[in-house]
């Protein structure tokens, strides 16, 4: 070991040891640690919790009155301008390059093949000529 490595041992040890003296106990840490989580836990007064249990309540009325009537909010139908619904029948124009098979592009192609495949077919003359 070089006097370099020696002196920075050193060196580093003297700190290590001046860290140590510095440092809390553990046990008092600790200890520390759970007392001021338990202080946390009984931080909610009781009516905290009744409040939230009647608005639960309320909830469960609500939508338990919505279903006996039969019509949710998300039923109804409401009036859609022209431009509206000329919007939501509009396609990319791109949607001719897709294939034809529905699903094919959300379908997990195997290995060693593309989801292109299906849409340019391909034939590989493998009569050679080489060689005649």
């Amino acid at each position: 070991m070089s006097d370099i490595e020696r002196e920075l041992r050193e060196h580093f040890g003297a700190l290590r040891a001046r860290d140590g003296e510095s440092a809390p106990e553990f046990r008092a840490a600790w200890t520390r640690a759970i007392e001021s989580t338990g202080a946390r836990r009984r931080r909610f007064p009781a009516y905290v919790w009744v409040a939230a249990a009647g608005l639960v309540v309320m909830a469960a009325g609500l939508a338990v009155r919505s279903a006996a009537r039969g019509t949710a909010p998300d039923d109804r139908r409401q009036p859609v301008s022209d431009a509206i619904a000329e919007l939501m029948r509009w396609t990319p124009p791109t949607d001719a390059l897709l294939p034809v098979a529905p699903g094919a592009m959300r379908a997990t192609p195997t290995i060693l093949r593309s989801v292109l495949d299906d849409g340019i077919p391909l034939t590989i003359d493998t009569t050679s000529l080489k060689g005649d």
